[in-house]
């Protein structure tokens, strides 16, 4: 596995729990008395990587935390906790706090008009409108950002609190008392699975 060029600025926007995941991984890979090297073997990465990361020259990522859970973890879940945490601080910051209600939510009521919105993105909507922002983006942060959308998915997993059971209603106005479409839940169901 690769790892972008680790930069020194990165120092400088690492989060908390970042910082925290790099440190752990650091005294726990020494309490083993591993090197850099070897626990970047076992990982899929190379020694640099390992050296980056705790460095915070490159931060922590989420599939990094999954081999530091499976090599350092020893049971413990401490790597598994954290990535919710390093996930949640690599959104931009005007999401961060929106996020974690999102997570909870059980029904969600939008309006949007002048582009899909997010949680109905495919992976390359969502990879192709990211990735054209403007300061563009390194790939490694629109991969970053891709997986974190995509993430938020889960949404649809969620056990639904329907306030009319008999069907799914579209509101295409921000006027709450207007006319409705109803769409019958198997005519939804497909929509939502469709591809072209």
């Amino acid at each position: 596995m690769g790892i972008a060029m680790a930069r020194e600025e990165n120092k400088e926007t690492v989060g908390p729990a970042a910082r925290m995941a790099a440190a752990v991984a650091k005294r726990m890979r020494v309490k083993k008395g591993l090197t850099q090297e070897q626990l970047g073997a076992q990982m899929g990465y190379s020694g640099a990587a390992i050296s980056a990361m705790e460095r915070l020259l490159h931060p922590v990522s989420d599939e990094m935390l999954v081999h530091l859970e499976r090599i350092l973890g020893g049971g413990t879940g401490i790597f598994e906790e954290m990535r919710p945490l390093v996930r949640l601080e690599k959104l931009p910051e005007q999401f961060r706090g929106y996020a974690p209600i999102e997570q909870k939510a059980v029904a969600l009521w939008l309006y949007a008009n002048h582009v899909v919105h997010e949680l109905f993105q495919t992976e390359a909507y969502a990879r192709a409108l990211i990735a054209g922002g403007h300061p563009e983006p390194t790939p490694e942060r629109v991969e970053e950002l891709v997986i974190s959308r995509m993430a938020r998915k889960a949404l649809f997993d969620r056990k639904q609190v329907a306030t009319c059971a008999h069907a799914v209603h579209l509101r295409d106005s921000k006027v709450s008392d207007g006319p409705t479409f109803a769409v019958e839940p198997a005519a939804w169901t497909a929509f939502l699975t469709w591809q072209d």
